[in-house]
């Protein structure tokens, strides 16, 4: 082993003596200590161990994920990315950011959608199920109940009705809260896309009753979707452009990796999704044109597979589809107002819309697996392609066009649900209160509703 002499000075900051004579140290030893030290990789938990660190974030959430979008958004960040629970983070801020594109250019509730991303890039499909089931369990439990319960009581004591004289406007607040804030993310474009989108729902809604019925126009909706993408498309590629469209940087690949499925498993997944669509048709029109559960499977899973921009966009589907030919408007406000008040996404709703069906719980089930399916299937084909689709331009400017059309009809729900629900002066007067103790006091979408119903006896009284 050969010695050298490092002077002990101070400049040049001296090694201290390693087993040789005052002033000698070993050369490797020199070497080795002027050289930075590469911390050591580490080794990535099992899949048993992410499974169960996706099952530790959803579980809490699933109680507490109350509010609209972008509440939930910011508890989904904070759980999986800012401060996870005895756990590494799953991934940084710029994955977490470009996985919220994917989630609001897919079909369903954008936070729901979301999550379930975050938990399928951590834990593989069986995660995303998990977090799915963990999300939507609180609400569908409680809406679910409350579906089975409530008509039963009504029907007992009729006056029950006045006591919940606020719900209905207070529903009508949650729901202008939610599309506003939603249409903070629009560009110029967006504003235009949305406001058409709004103002023809609206006219085909008032002024064609007598040439369409709009619970027979199925097609409406998906085909202003399609017509506003296929406009943006045209703003990004010929111009002169409204919109905004980013470059996108963020590579997804190591964040997706235990999604890593080949290309032919994504197609398969989109070719289920369309037999499962067509058997829906045929079962409710063709096969069993009288059987309930045929029928709530072909709305909701027609619905889930839809709704874009907003999970909101999923009411004035519901109002022109569903009412009065399948649930009464009490029934409808009733459980949107529960909804809002209670954890996870708007589909929640449809599991209290299938319980109120002849008291079923059954159907309750049967419509809530039917409206998540197209969701749940949707990001397991996309999550693989993500990373390519996201260059195509013309891909982010249909889907950017798809979204506002949404929004639009987010709008036309704004104005469906005043026609139907504020009838009266103290109904007005709710209604502002509502509006400004969500606005100005910040509080919660329960206490919102619980006020309401306090209030609401009173004002009528």
């Amino acid at each position: 082993m050969s010695l050298i002499m490092v002077p002990t000075t101070t400049e040049s900051n001296a090694l201290t003596m390693v087993d040789a004579p005052t002033g000698w140290v070993d050369e490797e030893l020199a070497e080795s200590q002027s050289l930075p030290q590469q911390p050591e990789p580490k080794e990535e938990a099992s899949f048993g161990t992410r499974l169960g660190q996706v099952a530790l974030a959803a579980f809490p959430l699933g109680w507490t994920a109350f509010g609209d979008t972008t509440e939930q958004i910011a508890a989904i960040e904070q759980m999986v990315v800012v401060q996870p629970p005895q756990h590494d983070a799953w991934m940084d801020a710029d994955e977490f950011q470009e996985l919220s594109s994917l989630a609001q250019a897919l079909p369903g509730p954008w936070a729901t959608q979301l999550f379930l991303a975050c938990a399928m890039c951590h834990a593989g499909p069986w995660g995303g199920l998990v977090a799915l089931i963990l999300w939507m369990g609180p609400g569908v439990t409680l809406l679910t109940v409350a579906g089975l319960w409530m008509p039963s009581l009504l029907d007992a004591d009729p006056g029950w009705t006045f006591w919940l004289a606020g719900v209905a406007p207070a529903a009508v607040a949650l729901v202008w809260h939610s599309s506003l804030n939603v249409c903070r993310t629009l560009d110029k474009l967006g504003w235009v896309l949305a406001l058409a989108s709004c103002g023809a729902t609206v006219f085909m809604d008032h002024e064609l009753q007598h040439v369409i019925a709009m619970p027979d126009t199925k097609c409406t909706f998906p085909m202003l979707m399609i017509a506003g993408g296929l406009l943006a498309v045209l703003d990004a590629l010929v111009g002169p452009r409204l919109g905004t469209y980013k470059e996108v940087t963020t590579d997804l690949e190591k964040t997706s990796r235990h999604m890593s499925f080949p290309l032919w498993t994504s197609f398969l997944i989109l070719e289920i999704w369309l037999v499962l669509l067509l058997v829906a048709i045929l079962l409710a029109q063709v096969i069993f044109p009288n059987n309930d559960y045929a029928a709530i499977f072909s709305q909701f899973f027609r619905m889930g597979s839809v709704v874009f921009g907003g999970e909101e966009s999923l009411l004035p589907m519901m109002t022109t589809e569903l009412i009065p030919s399948w649930f009464s408007q009490q029934d409808f406000s009733m459980g949107l107002a529960l909804t809002q008040a209670s954890p996870g996404s708007i589909f929640n709703l449809a599991a209290y819309m299938g319980a109120v069906q002849n008291g079923n719980l059954f159907l309750s089930l049967t419509a809530v697996a039917s409206i998540y399916a197209p969701s749940f299937l949707f990001l397991l084909a996309a999550l693989p392609l993500w990373s390519k689709l996201r260059q195509v331009v013309a891909f982010q400017a249909f889907v950017k066009g798809v979204n506002a059309v949404s929004i639009g009809f987010m709008g036309s729900m704004c104005v469906f649900l005043w026609e139907s629900n504020i009838a009266r002066v103290t109904d007005v007067i709710l209604l502002v209160v509502c509006l400004g103790l969500i606005y100005f006091l910040q509080v919660s979408a329960p206490t919102v509703v619980a006020m309401a119903i306090l209030l609401g006896p009173l004002l009528n009284d």
